[in-house]
């Protein structure tokens, strides 16, 4: 049978395994954890981070709470006996939906700027069809390629409207 001291280790060990989970998601480091637990009125620091996550340094309610909102999850996120493995899953969902926020902002953030350089929306094109490396590329490449293309757009059409006009009788 567990006894309650071994319980109480295993709670608070959890609680800093949760809190480090979400701090990392959310992609803070532990320095930044502790200036915003300062600023709400702690004697935080990056040690006190590091402790509290591995365990060694349970914290008082009130520091929970306030952690709780800083990592921006309901303090029972971070009580919750749940299964590691569930804890995981969803993770690795909210990850898998973060990518994915983050492709389409990528991807309206260069429709924005091609509509900025006078590029119409009929005129978009996609990364594949440039044959530019997204992560490299630079707005001025990106813009002289869409107009390439583009140009190669109005010749083909162009050349098609010829050969229909000869085929006409």
């Amino acid at each position: 049978m567990e006894n309650t001291h071994d319980r109480i280790t295993e709670l608070d060990s959890s609680f800093g395994r949760r809190a480090r989970e979400r701090r990392q998601l959310l992609g803070l480091s532990q320095a930044a954890v502790s200036s915003v637990m300062e600023a709400h009125g702690f004697q935080w620091h990056q040690t006190t981070v590091a402790k509290t996550e591995s365990g060694e340094r349970p914290p008082r309610l009130a520091e929970a709470a306030v952690l709780a909102v800083v990592l921006n999850v309901p303090l029972s996120a971070l009580l919750d006996d749940e299964p590691d493995d569930e804890v995981r899953a969803r993770t690795v969902a909210a990850d898998r939906e973060l990518a994915g926020m983050q492709d389409y902002i990528a991807t309206r953030r260069k429709q924005l700027m091609l509509e900025r350089h006078g590029v119409s929306p009929n005129e978009m094109v996609s990364v594949d069809e440039l044959g530019l490396d997204p992560g490299t590329v630079t707005a001025e490449g990106l813009v002289e390629r869409v107009q390439l293309v583009v140009t190669r757009r109005q010749a083909d059409r162009e050349e098609a409207d010829d050969g229909v006009d000869q085929q006409a009788p």
